[in-house]
């Protein structure tokens, strides 16, 4: 950090070494992937910004540059140093960004910023091999791009409350496509929920946007009580082989978000958190292909068709919690006593229904009566969600 004819100047550098290692078997009814890959590579990068105020402190001023680049190796097969000549190359990821925040009166403040950035795709996509000693099949694979811009405003009442409104746009570009079930799929359109995504086979790249507005009111510990609640609205998309806008796995349009609290007399607290949400999007079934007993003897669940990716959305969610907390104040130590109750209203979420057998009566599998090489099918309610209390104990030393 350094001052040059009152401005402020940050320069700087980072270098971080990391690895990844999997071995892998998933079987699928058009084919198995199984393979051992390890990989290693230093992430390193050079940033700068320069800062500064006019106006009497009224109009703050901040410009930047950065740029990323990795060096890779590879434990199985000594080909990744050719992963990608753009990826360890600084020019390839300049970034530049900047920002503006100008106070029109004391309680009234705007802040907008404009700028582009980049982030390293997925270990699993990377460290991709068709099988155990083969080469890295992703070797195309780029830094995903994201322009974006923001621009909000800011009223503090100074009296421990202030409110913000806030909108946003961000575009991405050379986002990653792999194929899953023989069809191209943007890996933000597959599933948000646990699990490995993202080692497949690299088929290209898309784009997408996600733009909304936030709204943000906040009270500060005042006679006891504070309180945070915000709503955003927004859209998650990106463009499948079609070049059509889908939603993505995080496409749920709204959340609603409200945080309180009320400190009592002797150390007593009472908290509470809500919670709602829309629904996100999921893409249904095929029944036809699921129902196949040479898919269902190999594949015992339903495969999902593409052809109507995140065409179908769950219903809306909303939950409370609550927790109680009661602190002691020793000479050595303190002591934090506390009853957290998530999920209060014992809310349910439908998640997706799930394709199971419709057995017999003696639980045995059921041939379609209209063709006897598939399976009877059927679909099964799949809630969840349910009251969670949990007792803790706090030692601060």
């Amino acid at each position: 950090n350094t001052f040059i004819g009152g401005y402020k100047l940050n320069l700087g550098a980072s270098a971080e070494s990391a690895s990844y290692n999997t071995d892998t078997k998933q079987l699928f009814p058009l084919g198995t992937v199984q393979y051992q890959s390890s990989l290693s590579l230093v992430k390193y990068a050079l940033f700068a910004q320069l800062s500064k105020s006019f106006l009497n402190d009224k109009l703050n001023f901040s410009a930047g540059i950065r740029a990323d680049a990795n060096n890779f190796s590879a434990g199985i097969r000594a080909d990744a140093n050719n992963f990608s000549a753009s990826m360890n190359n600084l020019l390839k990821t300049l970034s530049p960004r900047v920002s503006v925040a100008y106070n029109f009166t004391e309680k009234l403040s705007m802040n907008a910023n404009l700028g582009q950035y980049y982030q390293l795709p997925a270990y699993t996509l990377l460290g991709y091999r068709a099988q155990t000693g083969g080469a890295l099949e992703n070797k195309e694979a780029q830094y995903i791009r994201s322009k974006q811009a923001v621009l909000g405003f800011e009223y503090n009442t100074l009296s421990n409350t202030r409110f913000t409104v806030e909108g946003f746009y961000k575009y991405y570009d050379r986002y990653p496509m792999v194929r899953v079930f023989g069809q191209d799929i943007p890996l933000a359109n597959l599933g948000a929920d646990f699990g490995v995504v993202g080692n497949r086979e690299l088929t290209g790249f898309t784009q997408g946007r996600s733009y909304g507005l936030e709204l943000l009111a906040q009270k500060r510990l005042k006679e006891g009580f504070y309180g945070l609640a915000s709503f955003t609205l927004f859209r998650s998309e990106f463009k499948d082989v079609a070049s059509q806008y889908i939603p993505s796995s995080w496409d749920t349009r709204y959340i609603v978000s409200v945080t309180a609290g009320k400190l009592f007399g002797r150390n007593w607290e009472l908290g509470a958190r809500f919670r709602m949400s829309g629904g996100g999007p999921f893409t249904p079934y095929d029944l036809a292909t699921s129902s196949l007993k040479t898919n269902w003897d190999f594949y015992p669940r339903g495969v999902p068709n593409y052809t109507q990716l995140n065409s179908q959305r769950l219903k809306n969610f909303a939950q409370l919690n609550l927790r109680l907390d009661k602190k002691y104040t020793f000479k050595s130590f303190n002591l934090n006593l506390f009853l957290d109750i998530q999920n209060i209203t014992n809310s349910v979420y439908q998640q997706q229904k799930q394709l199971v057998l419709d057995r017999s009566a003696s639980g045995a599998p059921q041939s379609d009566p209209t063709d006897a090489t598939r399976y009877k099918m059927k679909f099964i309610e799949d809630p969840a969600g349910t009251i969670l209390p949990t007792i803790g104990i706090i030692f601060d030393f």
